[in-house]
């Protein structure tokens, strides 16, 4: 796990306070603005943001000014982004131009079932060795020919442990609400090291962010 520079300087935290404005600003979901903070403090070498064109005329100019307003936000945080096109539905940031390149070379090749893709992607967005591998590995059983349901209900129930089925001590806790890839059953635990990390750097570094995820996904 990539170790975080401190951050006690006064410019540092003047630094840190500007970006968590940034990010507050930008159009985008509660999700996507903790995983672009993640990639802020190197969690993170991509994030990959739906625009969802709007074909509707009358809501089309107002989804065009957001996007506008997301990539003059992205640019200020000294991050790059992929190309926007009419017919592209992803904005890939990245905080380097060779990250994006990799990224954007698999989409633009349009290997939409490639192992090496979900491999690249999982690596990419900082989630664990052993959930990628495990990702990668099930999606392989998933897309051979002819599986029946049960089939398929099976390898997702051996391969994969949910929330719900975590221990009540584990459910309790509140870096669980910044899980955002899925645990595998058998290394569960050590994956969730990493999501720990995540919540721990963001109350510290991106407080405001952090209290609104707590508040968002209260138990109500």
């Amino acid at each position: 796990m990539k170790e975080q520079e401190p951050r006690d300087s006064d410019s540092s935290r003047i630094e840190k306070n500007q970006s968590e404005q940034l990010i507050e600003k930008l159009p985008i979901s509660e999700q996507q603005k903790i995983d672009i903070a993640l990639l802020e403090m190197g969690f993170k070498d991509l994030v990959d943001i739906p625009l969802g064109y709007d074909l509707d005329e009358v809501k089309a100019p107002e989804r065009q000014r957001q996007i506008c307003v997301l990539l003059e936000g992205v640019s200020s945080l000294g991050l790059v982004h992929s190309p926007v096109e009419n017919e592209d539905l992803d904005l890939f940031v990245a905080k380097s131009k060779d990250k994006l390149a990799k990224a954007y070379a698999f989409r633009v090749l349009g290997e939409k079932d490639s192992a090496d893709r979900d491999r690249l992607y999982g690596e990419l967005f900082g989630f664990p060795e052993t959930a990628i591998r495990n990702y990668t590995e099930a999606m392989a059983l998933l897309r051979k020919p002819d599986q029946s349901a049960d089939e398929i209900v099976e390898i997702l129930k051996d391969r994969f442990i949910e929330v719900g089925e975590l221990p009540a001590e584990i459910k309790e806790q509140d870096f669980l609400k910044f899980l955002s890839f899925r645990l595998s059953r058998k290394n569960w635990e050590q994956e969730l090291g990493i999501v720990q990390e995540w919540a721990a750097a963001l109350r510290n570094f991106y407080p405001a962010l952090y209290r609104e995820v707590l508040e968002s996904k209260k138990v109500k």
